[in-house]
Formats: C-alpha cells, sequence, structure tokens
C-alpha cells in the first residue's frame, strides 16, 4: 500500500507569533508536535471507521503512525517517549514531511464526503502554535544533511534508521522511502551541494527499483540524475573546486566512491598534523577538524595526551574539604577544566522545566549595530534565566564562583544571566569564539551604554551540561584538537581571554550536531570588568594563555 503522509493546512487567517514558527529547533516544541500528531490520529481512526472505502491514503499515513508508536518501551511515560522520538532526526523529518507536504492529497478524499465532524476536528488541532511549516520541513532535511556530513554517515545506513559509529551508533525503526531520498536530493541541490544530491538521487533510483516503484517511480528519478549528473560534470570540466563538487565527473567515477576516497583524504591529512601543545590551526583547517573532532576523533600527539590529569579540589575552602570538586585537565595551554558532577539530577530537571517555557531561536550578531539575526550557523533555542526566578538559579551563580574563583554577581554585572539551550534533530553551532568585543569590526559589536561599558568582554565560559545526551553533541575546540563528551550533571571552563585582555584565537569552539537525542545546556559568561582582583592583568600580551 502506498505511504502517504497527513499534513494540517495552517489557516491563513491564523497569524503565528514570529518565536513560535520554528518547531524543528526545538526539543520541547517536537514533543509537541507529536502530541498533536498523535490526536490527529485518534480523529483520522475514527473516521476511517464510517468510511474505510475511501480512506486508503489515511490508512497508510495510520501505519506509518503506529510504526512510530511501536517504539515505546516497557512502561515508558509519555513524557519520555515524545522526548526520545522528538530527539530521532529521521522521525523528526518524516514528522515534518507529514505536516509539511502531503495533505492536500487527504483533503481531496475527504472534500468527497461528509465529514464536518472530523473537518472541524481537525481544524482545532491545526491552529496549534506548533504545527509545522515548510521552513521545518527544510530545516529538517537540512540537519540529516548536516548530520551525515559531520559523522559521515552512509546513506545506505540512514534509509534503514541507523546512524552514528562506533559507540555512537544508533538504531531504530525510523525509514526512509525512494520518495523521502528523491526530497532529499532535490534540497541538496536547491541548496549548491550537486555532490551530495548525485548520492541522494542514485539512492532513491535503488531504492524505488526495490520497492517495485511504490512511492515514485524509478523513470521519475532518473530526470533528477540526469539534470543533477550533467549540471555537476560540466562545472567540474571548468575547472571549479568547489567543496560541494566531487574531484572527478561522476561519468568517469561514481558518486559513492568518490565520497569514500574524499573521506579517506581527509583522515590522512588530519592523522598526518597531529595539534602540538602550542600550534594554532589556520581557518581552512576548522571545519574539517571540527567534524573529525565531534566523530571522536583525536587530534593531538598520544605524548600530549598522557599530561591531561584529574584532580579533587577544596578551593581551601572548608565547606568542601568532604566533597571536593572532581577537575579533569581537557587541554593545558588554553586551559580547559571539566568540572564533574556539579549538578545533580534534580538540579538539571529544576533548570530545565524553568527555561522551557521561555525558550527563543537563538540568534547570532547580525550586521547592524547591536543587531541580532537568526542563521544556519546555530540552530538551537534559548532562554535567560535570572537568579530571582528560583532559589536554584541563585545558587548555581554562587556555585560556578567558587568553582572559578571569578566573581559572578549578576546584579553587579560581573557575569551575564544564566543562558540555557536546547538542541536537538541536528541542533549544532559552528566554531566561534565566546568573546563578544575583542578582533570584532565596530558594526558587529555588542553595542553597550557608555556607562556600562565597564563590564567588559567575556574573559571566562562556564557551561554546564544538564542532560543526558544520548549521542552527539560534543563542544570541541578544533584550532587545539581538543573535544569535551556533554555529560549530564558536568561542565567545562575555560578563559577566552588572555591575562591581557587580548583575545584568546585558540579557543574558537562549537557544539557538535546532536546525532540523537536532546542536548541542553546551560552558559555563565563572565565580565572581566568585575574581576580586577581575582584575576589580576598580565603584563605581556600573551601572559596567562
Amino acid at each position: 500500500m502506498r505511504v502517504v503522509y497527513v499534513v494540517i493546512l495552517v489557516m491563513s487567517s491564523v497569524v503565528i507569533p514570529p518565536n513560535l514558527c520554528e518547531v524543528f529547533s526545538s526539543a520541547s516544541d517536537m514533543q509537541m508536535v507529536f502530541a498533536v500528531e498523535r490526536d490527529i490520529v485518534d480523529i483520522l481512526s475514527q473516521y476511517s471507521k464510517d468510511l474505510e472505502t475511501k480512506l486508503n491514503r489515511i490508512q497508510s499515513y495510520l501505519e506509518e503512525v503506529n510504526i512510530l508508536e511501536s517504539e515505546r518501551l516497557p512502561q515508558e511515560s509519555d513524557d519520555r517517549f515524545l522526548e526520545r522520538m522528538a530527539g530521532n532526526p529521521i522521525h523528526a523529518y518524516k514528522l515534518m514531511k507529514r505536516f509539511s507536504v502531503d495533505w492536500k492529497k487527504i483533503e481531496d478524499d475527504l472534500k468527497n464526503s461528509n465529514w464536518s465532524e472530523t473537518e472541524f476536528a481537525l481544524k482545532r488541532k491545526r491552529l496549534s502554535p506548533v504545527t509545522p511549516r515548510e521552513d521545518d520541513l527544510n530545516g529538517s532535511a537540512q540537519s540529516l544533511i548536516r548530520l551525515q556530513d559531520v559523522y559521515e554517515l552512509d546513506i545506505r545506513d540512514m534509509i534503514r534508521g541507523k546512524f552514528g559509529k562506533g559507540n555512537q551508533r544508533v538504531a531504530s525503526k525510523a525509514t526512509l522511502t525512494a520518495q523521502d531520498c528523491l526530497f532529499m536530493g532535490k534540497h541538496c541541490f536547491n541548496s549548491g551541494a550537486l555532490a551530495r544530491s548525485l548520492e541522494w538521487f542514485e539512492e532513491a533510483w535503488v531504492l524505488a527499483g526495490r520497492e517495485g516503484n511504490q512511492t515514485v517511480s524509478q523513470d521519475q528519478i532518473q530526470t533528477f540524475i540526469d539534470h543533477a549528473a550533467k549540471t555537476h560534470d560540466e562545472r567540474v570540466l571548468n575547472g571549479d573546486k568547489d567543496p560541494n563538487l566531487f574531484p572527478k565527473p561522476v561519468y568517469e567515477e561514481p558518486p559513492f566512491q568518490q565520497r569514500e576516497k574524499i573521506y579517506q583524504t581527509i583522515h590522512d591529512k588530519l592523522m598526518k598534523n597531529l595539534t602540538s601543545p602550542h600550534l594554532v590551526h589556520d581557518n581552512e583547517d576548522d571545519i574539517p577538524r571540527f567534524n573529525a573532532l565531534c566523530r571522536g576523533e583525536e587530534l593531538r600527539a598520544p605524548e600530549y595526551v598522557a599530561t591531561l590529569k584529574c584532580f579533587y579540589s577544596h578551593q581551601n575552602d572548608p565547606y568542601y574539604y568532604l566533597h571536593p570538586a572532581q577537575i579533569e585537565v581537557a587541554h593545558h595551554n588554553p586551559l580547559i577544566r571539566i568540572f564533574h558532577n556539579v549538578l545533580s539530577d534534580d538540579e538539571m530537571t529544576t533548570i530545565r522545566g524553568i527555561a522551557a517555557p521561555l525558550l527563543m531561536r537563538s540568534q547570532v550578531q547580525g550586521t547592524g549595530k547591536g543587531a541580532t539575526k537568526i542563521s544556519n550557523s546555530r540552530t538551537s533555542k534559548t532562554s535567560w534565566l535570572q537568579d530571582s526566578f528560583d532559589p536554584l538559579i541563585r545558587i548555581v551563580t554562587q556555585r560556578v564562583a567558587w568553582m572559578t574563583g571569578l566573581n559572578t554577581d549578576t546584579m553587579k554585572e560581573e557575569s551575564e544571566l544564566l543562558q540555557v539551550a536546547n538542541y536537538v534533530n541536528g541542533g549544532h553551532y559552528n566554531p566561534h569564539h565566546d568573546y563578544v568585543m575583542k578582533e570584532k569590526d565596530p558594526n558587529h559589536m555588542i553595542q553597550l551604554p557608555h556607562k556600562g561599558m565597564y563590564i567588559g568582554d567575556r574573559i571566562a565560559t562556564w557551561m554546564f551540561y544538564i542532560n543526558h545526551v544520548p549521542a552527539g553533541g560534543r563542544t570541541v575546540f578544533p584550532r587545539i584538537g581538543a573535544g569535551v563528551t556533554a555529560t549530564g550533571g558536568s561542565a567545562v571552563f575555560w578563559y577566552n581571554l588572555h591575562k591581557s585582555g587580548e583575545a584568546d584565537r585558540a579557543t574558537l569552539h562549537g557544539a557538535c550536531p546532536i546525532l540523537h537525542g536532546t542536548k541542553w545546556v546551560s552558559n555563565k559568561w563572565i565580565r572581566e570588568g568585575g574581576q580586577a582582583f581575582t584575576r589580576p592583568c598580565g603584563l605581556t600580551k600573551d601572559e596567562g594563555k
């Protein structure tokens, strides 16, 4: 039976607030979408009992959703089940497609029957502020491509619901059809990723044959293959060296063979240039090294890694002699430290609960003065928590002060409010620096009132991991070859500035895409203005790296 998808049309008369329009990048929104879809299933199930002969398309949809429901674990709570489903990038893509593409096919069937009660029930559901749109479908598809690029995933595994490698490998019942692969190919082609589009088109053609041309025919797919191959090969033969192209025309060497050679070439280059303790790589190496670190590869020499140690510290505070801080040195220069077990499970749950209703799409600095914008370089949702929101937030702020020895009083502007970020479905943050004033064009700086300039730049970053991430989501530093695994209850700390106040460019870091599940982090950015006596200025440019 042909697989079809149900999508509820967003009424043109309904105005959705901008911060609620995008749902694929938020775990909490995705859980709500899955919950809305389950309600839709109930409505359509009741209707199908009366008009089974006219509802073949709806029945196909129900069968697909039942596959999703079969992944519920014994005695698993509803919230936990929805969270797992929201964290599965393939389930998320299918969910976006059901809501964004195929609703017209079902609506045509329903218009030819007496279905006023069902129509009314569906209209109520489509008024939900988390109803996905076409942008969500494209964003979800782009997340799959991002996972494929960073983790070097094989399309042949992805269509079977398998993705990841080694201890990050995940398998599920979520699968892709030939029609899905065709859509992914179109998405890649339209975004300029010609090499990727050819891989998806070829897999769509193979899968269509196995399906017996059920969801899309091989003849239809061949048209896209021919056009993409012609466009690709013309550019290659003209000497175009775009990284989105294969090195050779595809008529000389098939896409999958060229992809394997590309992966091997990148790997060999990285292994030949293991990071020395003081080496800062050029910008052209940032992304390949970022991707390798996200996959868990070690880019530092074994002799250097052997010098990294763990230790206990009571910070000369009698209160902590019985339960000292558990500190792991992740890198020496710049100094990156991991603090283990600094938040309990209850504390993590409380922080997530406070932040969830306040989440908005993350933004980055824009082109105008003080401007911000939504960007594909950072796909997450964030909220800012004042110390007054809950006693725990104030305690956490004080805990950071004790652990770091720095001043963090937000009322004195010694640190920023606690930022909570939520990543899901390939959510990531491209390599960036946390300092916001140093080495910045004036038009790109955060513009502060003159009386507030004393707070200075972000001298240091403290990042809590406030949930247990199933796979992916590391914090990595491509220029020094260091990486930190996102472990619930732990935190990572580093200085963004030298003691002289100069920017430390080696602290370039990024958040790896979420391979499976969801990731919650909480950032406390500490400002340099309040640290005159806790971290005095150095006398040379690079002192106190």
